[in-house]
């Protein structure tokens, strides 16, 4: 059983709660959440690459057991904070949906420590959805969210996320693995306590400027794009943006898998992420 031990780490105006697992020697492996999740979705890889790497998992500002931001703050100089909390001086750096985002941004803020990057369904700080052909699914799902979010219906809210998110628009919520749809409303529920907070934090975000997405030819190390099959057309559209711009990218796509690939198919997810590593000289 691989030994996973847990802190917390002083950043700008609060604190960040971690995972980590492996030696502290080895080379370092951070995952970051999605931003319909909390750390809980990497436990998988916690336990999977501990034998190769010093892996780390945390939950961002506003997520899971780390406290509200106190003041302006940004996700980019909380993951340099981490770092230089555990000692860390380069990292290869994985990021879920909103986790990839802060993945991207955070590797144009300070390409010096990342060696590379996997991308699981990321967000794109600056995005402007031109030329994206979105589902009428996506659309109705995005609205119906956001009028539950108006009147307070978190409960709907989260119901809707696991639809949306978990089980994949075009997917019967029957055909779902009801252990995987368990752990994703569990990380919903946890993430509930910080509703009030996530709003007024929102004025507090300290953005990338300029964005990503005019930046993303800067990016110059390896970078693996995981996209699920089931995954809403903007992720599909996004995962093209960073095709076309990112000199290198390799993508991979899972099929009968929606947003949370890690967590729904851990054992594809960590061979894909598995070659990719090896391919690039990462790991044995």
């Amino acid at each position: 059983m691989t030994q996973i031990t847990s802190g917390m780490a002083a950043v700008e105006g609060g604190k960040l709660y971690y995972e980590t697992s492996g030696s502290a020697d080895a080379p370092a492996l951070i995952l970051l959440h999605a931003g319909v999740a909390t750390l809980d979705m990497w436990k998988p890889q916690l336990e999977h690459f501990a034998d190769r790497f010093r892996v780390v998992a945390y939950d961002v500002r506003g997520y899971g057991r780390t406290e509200s931001a106190d003041g302006k703050y940004s996700n980019r100089a909380d993951l340099l904070a981490l770092m230089d909390h555990l000692g860390i001086e380069q990292a290869i750096v994985v990021g879920c949906s909103r986790g990839g985002q802060i993945a991207v941004d955070f590797t144009l803020e300070n390409p010096s420590r990342v060696r590379g990057i996997v991308l699981v369904g990321a967000g794109l700080t600056g995005w402007d959805g031109k030329g994206c052909e979105f589902s009428a699914d996506e659309t109705e799902a995005e609205e119906a969210i956001e009028k539950a979010g108006v009147s307070g219906d978190w409960d709907s809210v989260d119901a809707l996320y696991l639809r949306m998110w978990y089980d994949g628009l075009n997917r019967p919520s029957e055909q779902v693995d009801p252990v995987f749809r368990a752990k994703g409303a569990a990380m919903l529920a946890m993430n509930r306590q910080h509703v009030a907070q996530l709003a007024a934090e929102k004025l507090q975000f300290i953005p990338l400027e300029p964005p990503s997405a005019v930046r993303l030819d800067e990016i110059n190390v390896p970078v693996l794009l995981i996209v699920g099959e089931l995954d809403p057309q903007s992720i599909h559209c996004i995962a093209e943006v960073f095709e076309k711009h990112i000199r290198g990218v390799k993508r991979v796509s899972m099929a009968n898998t929606a947003h949370i690939p890690s967590l729904e198919h851990p054992a594809e997810f960590n061979a894909i992420v598995d070659d990719f590593l090896r391919e690039k000289g990462f790991s044995k």
